[in-house]
């Protein structure tokens, strides 16, 4: 899995980037088509600019967050403080998620995909539509300098997505890239 190093690593936490997240993210979770509300897991959380977005513009979303980088546990340590219970931060591979089968409403990554390897995407999307409840939505959303995906990795997760059987709710191709996912099946607590 690839990891973000030197310039990468400054730039998840400088200014641009930051007024970048608090700009795009509200922009795209209004693309949902459904409230975000109830356990959210977002895959890759780096710094905490989006999940404190997300906790921010959703008062009633309790955030499970993950992240393989071991400082983001300092981080999120202080965003505890100001959200207690409704935010977790757990360290672990989005390739290998250690939750339960249909454990989350929403399943979240923005600026995330880029990162990942093309031969490691299909892994990451079958972790994530594993974890999340049936007929429930997979948000996914790319496009800062950092993680700006190739066209043909966008064709790649629209491949699998709807090779995992699900359906198509939104998708917005151009700089930034963003699809929300619906999983088959019916959860009987939507």
């Amino acid at each position: 899995m690839s990891r973000t190093v030197g310039f990468w690593k400054w730039w998840n936490n400088a200014l641009p980037h930051r007024m970048h997240i608090k700009r795009h993210v509200p922009k795209f979770l209004s693309t949902c088509p459904d409230s975000v509300r109830g356990a959210v897991l977002e895959l890759g959380a780096g710094h905490g600019w989006t999940s404190q977005t997300i906790l921010e513009t959703f008062p009633y979303v309790e955030l499970t967050c993950v992240e393989v980088d071991e400082s983001a546990q300092e981080v999120f340590s202080e965003l505890q403080d100001t959200y207690g219970k409704r935010l977790a931060i757990q360290k672990a591979d989005i390739r290998s998620l250690p939750f339960d089968r249909e454990s989350f409403d929403v399943v979240i990554a923005i600026n995330t995909i880029g990162y990942i390897e093309d031969s490691e995407v299909a892994f990451v999307l079958q972790e994530a539509l594993r974890v999340l409840k049936k007929g429930a939505l997979l948000g996914i959303s790319d496009g800062t300098i950092a993680t700006m995906p190739s066209r043909a990795k966008r064709m790649l997760v629209e491949k699998i997505v709807l090779e995992e059987g699900c359906e198509l709710e939104y998708v917005k191709k151009g700089l930034r890239f963003s699809l929300w996912a619906r999983k088959s099946g019916v959860d009987s607590e939507l």
